[in-house]
């Protein structure tokens, strides 16, 4: 590096300026080519001559982890993982970053490399494409690293172009056939539509064709690396689906590294660049961008808790929860809270609450099983199981867990999926099942029951005594853009169950507005003129088999003035 304190610039003549000239271009020509950031700012000012670049400390961030790729470095650094997932906010740069820039700025390097850019609609691949493309045919880019390469005439379209290295770039959408091609570099950039995110089908759709298609489109995975880039917008979408391979990772052994980026810091947090190793903290509060995102863009955004949450924070639920909220959350056996309770020795009532899955193998959906008890107006939550069952290993779950817990005799079961075959069964074993028909969506069941929860009534085991009890909490407050709806929908059906109206306690209720509809403050009418209403004037329908409705105890104490 040339050191200009050394040089005397009066003291030069023309020649030697010019001279001078060249080697600091020169010099600068071979730093763009070894840092990706100063690339990516010189870069931006050609793809977007008219629109400035906001500074910000994430483009730095990123361009070490897009280096480590480039440059062959990163699964040497960390051999067990498949690639990068990067999550930032809408309009951050990401793709003109990662998916434009980036590529054309390894070619300069290793004009080899083979690249796979896709996105969730062939148009906006395309666009990509072009861009990719533009740049590298720049005057800008011409000049300064046109005889790294050339671009073959035979092999230039909109969609893929090649060069004389046998460098590639291919665009491709989600879902398309990608038979007979492979990169070492495949990058996915935005894998679905924000408007289509809440459809189970297409986000199934999106993750099938990633671990599919996609995945085998490498050509050595024990080297190629996959860059997973988009803004988070459902539990199960594909950043999601794929972070569940590092649950079970020992430290140093995940299977993707996770750069996520909220537009709000909701904790102080150290960012360590990967490269430089530079440190930084950044404080809680702190906003992306905040020339653009300014307090009252922040606010705005915020009215709409869900998208902010997950396109915007990178968490696919509000940190206080969808329909059910965190700050409701109540637990027994909480060491730390000498207010919270114990499990009482005898409950009022105890039932089991099952939501079967839809196939009959150990490889359909989640069955979930809980086991609550009543104390007055109180709800435990007892116990969970929860797992992927085959029809017989749920009949065996059923049978075990009613032996393991005798007194919730009420087995709750809903009457769809699996669930008429399994109740079948178990009726020919065992007393107490019940099917129960669900009455609207899973939505509309959950606000129902969730009353119960705000207002105090219910107390789930402390993670202190019942591990699974985080999971199970945040797949109810993450609901609807929870990975699986098992939990909701046994917990739901428990509480409709235990809360529900009809039987005594609406008969008694009912009773009692009756009476003091008929009987005047001023002068109640003597007990033997007043006339005890049936069951089926009151509730409008016959009295259940097998259900006792005292109504001669509770009419006394009524009509004496007593409150029950």
């Amino acid at each position: 590096m040339l050191d200009l304190s050394q040089i005397d610039l009066s003291k030069l003549t023309e020649d030697e300026k010019l001279e001078l000239d060249h080697l600091l271009e020169q010099e600068r020509i071979a730093d763009l080519a070894r840092d990706l950031y100063q690339f990516f700012l010189e870069a931006w000012k050609i793809l977007e001559p008219i629109t400035p670049l906001q500074p910000s400390w994430h483009y730095k961030y990123i361009c070490e982890w897009l280096v480590l790729v480039g440059t062959g470095k990163f699964r040497k650094l960390f051999p067990h993982a498949e690639g990068l997932i990067v999550n930032v906010p809408p309009r951050s740069a990401k793709s003109t970053l990662i998916s434009i820039i980036f590529p054309v700025w390894c070619w300069i390097n290793n004009p080899t490399h083979r690249f796979i850019c896709a996105s969730y609609a062939l148009k906006l691949a395309i666009d990509h494409s072009i861009k990719r493309r533009a740049l590298i045919l720049s005057s800008w880019y011409q000049q300064r690293w046109g005889k790294k390469f050339s671009l073959r005439e035979d092999q230039n379209t909109k969609e893929e172009f090649f060069n004389d290295k046998t460098g590639q770039m291919i665009c491709a959408s989600v879902g398309s056939n990608l038979m007979g091609k492979g990169g070492n570099i495949l990058i996915l950039d935005d894998p679905l539509d924000p408007e289509q995110a809440a459809s189970d089908a297409e986000r199934n759709a999106a993750n099938k064709w990633f671990e599919g298609t996609f995945w085998s489109r490498a050509n050595d995975h024990s080297k190629d690396v996959f860059i997973i880039v988009m803004q988070r917008l459902h539990e199960d979408d594909v950043t999601g689906n794929q972070l569940l391979k590092n649950k079970d990772c020992a430290p140093g052994q995940e299977n993707w590294i996770h750069v996520k980026i909220p537009l709000a810091a909701e904790d102080d947090t150290e960012i360590v660049y990967p490269v430089s190793k530079d440190k930084f903290i950044r404080p809680k509060g702190d906003i992306l961008n905040p020339e653009r995102n300014t307090p009252i863009v922040v606010t705005a955004l915020k009215k709409k808790p869900k998208v902010f949450a997950g396109q915007f924070q990178q968490r696919p639920a509000p940190a206080e929860g969808n329909i059910i909220k965190r700050t409701w959350i109540k637990y027994w056996g909480d060491p730390h809270n000498p207010e919270s309770p114990m499990l009482p020795g005898k409950f009022d009532r105890g039932l089991q609450s099952w939501d079967c899955s839809f196939k009959g193998n150990a490889k359909s959906d989640y069955v979930s099983g809980l086991v609550v008890g009543t104390k007055g107006p109180n709800r435990f939550l007892v116990d969970r199981k929860y797992k992927q069952m085959s029809f017989p290993e749920t009949v065996k779950a059923i049978l075990m867990t009613t032996g393991k817990y005798p007194w919730a005799r009420e087995i709750c079961i809903e009457d769809k999926a699996n669930g008429p075959a399994i109740i079948d069964s178990l009726k020919q074993q065992m007393t107490g099942v019940i099917a129960i028909n669900p009455r609207g969506d899973k939505k509309e069941r959950l606000e129902n029951a969730s009353l119960s929860l705000e207002s105090g009534n219910w107390y789930f085991p402390h993670p202190s005594k019942a591990p699974w009890v985080e999971e199970f909490i945040e797949n109810l407050v993450t609901f609807p853009n929870a990975r699986h709806d098992d939990d909701c929908d046994a917990w739901s059906q428990a509480e409709n169950r235990i809360g529900q109206k009809g039987g005594p306690a609406a008969f008694l209720e009912a009773y009692d507005r009756m009476l003091k509809k008929k009987s005047k403050p001023e002068e109640a009418p003597p007990q033997e003129e007043v006339e005890a209403p049936s069951y089926a004037e009151l509730l409008g329908e016959e009295v259940p088999p097998g259900v006792q409705v005292p109504v001669i105890q509770a009419e006394r104490k009524l009509l004496a003035g007593e409150t029950r």
